[in-house]
């Protein structure tokens, strides 16, 4: 099965640099257990839409291309779960094995509901960050009427405004840099 964690462009550096899909939240209250989100929406998890805040100071949730344009492109990396290590829990066991308060899961589930997402379409690793090495990188294309082509980014090598460089393991790898991963961590390698 294909299951895919949604981020922006200005998170792909970080994400690469440190190997791994962060669990959220990094310090739960014991005895609470955080999640590394993964979805099956292979179009766009809306769950991971932002808020943002309008000229006149009110909040309110992005478009998928507001979120694009204001954090550099919409990426999302892609895991196939035959070559996934860790155990991935399907949305009703990390429910119950998070040992998330109840007004926690009441708050995502309302969020989900807010922007029409299945919560049966949730995954995760449960305790444990999910390592990359195994992943893809694609990132979203979005045409004038909305919908999302997704484009494997090999061979686009992207320098941000903020001259973070932001590179896959294969485009490293084709530019000269050489990387391994060995117990689930990224290093170079000379």
């Amino acid at each position: 099965m294909k299951l895919f964690h949604y981020t922006l462009g200005n998170k792909v550096a970080a994400i690469i640099e440190s190997g791994v899909i962060r669990t959220s939240p990094r310090q739960p209250r014991f005895p609470e257990k955080p999640i590394a989100w993964l979805s099956a929406n292979d179009e766009y998890e809306k769950t991971a839409l932002k808020m943002g805040i309008t000229g006149s100071g009110e909040s309110r949730m992005l478009s998928i291309a507001e979120m694009a344009l204001n954090g550099q492109g919409i990426f999302r990396f892609v895991f196939d779960t035959e070559k996934v290590k860790q155990e991935i829990f399907h949305w009703p066991l990390l429910k119950a094995r998070s040992k998330a308060k109840p007004k926690i899961n009441k708050r995502l589930l309302e969020r989900a509901k807010s922007v029409n997402v299945d919560p049966m379409q949730w995954y995760g690793t449960l305790g444990e960050d999910l390592p990359i090495c195994t992943a893809t990188l694609e990132k979203g294309e979005i045409s004038p009427d909305g919908t999302i082509t997704w484009v494997s980014v090999d061979g686009n090598v992207e320098q941000t405004d903020d001259r973070v460089l932001q590179v896959t393991v294969q485009e490293a790898k084709n530019i000269g840099l050489s990387f391994e991963c060995s117990n689930e961590a990224w290093k170079t390698v000379a």
